[in-house]
């Protein structure tokens, strides 16, 4: 099995924003996880806007 994909959602919720991720794989296998830092969510996911 193999990664083929990984999406990034940011929510903003106004008094706090969430970063979630869904990974894919090449089995038709996907997963969600949540990674926030509060008030860091560009550097959370990578960067960028």
């Amino acid at each position: 099995m193999k990664i083929t994909e990984i999406e990034t959602f940011t929510v903003g919720a106004g008094w706090k924003n969430w970063l979630f991720v869904k990974v894919h794989t090449d089995a038709g296998i996907h997963g969600i996880g949540e990674g926030t830092l509060n008030g860091f969510i560009a550097t959370t996911r990578g960067g960028g806007a």
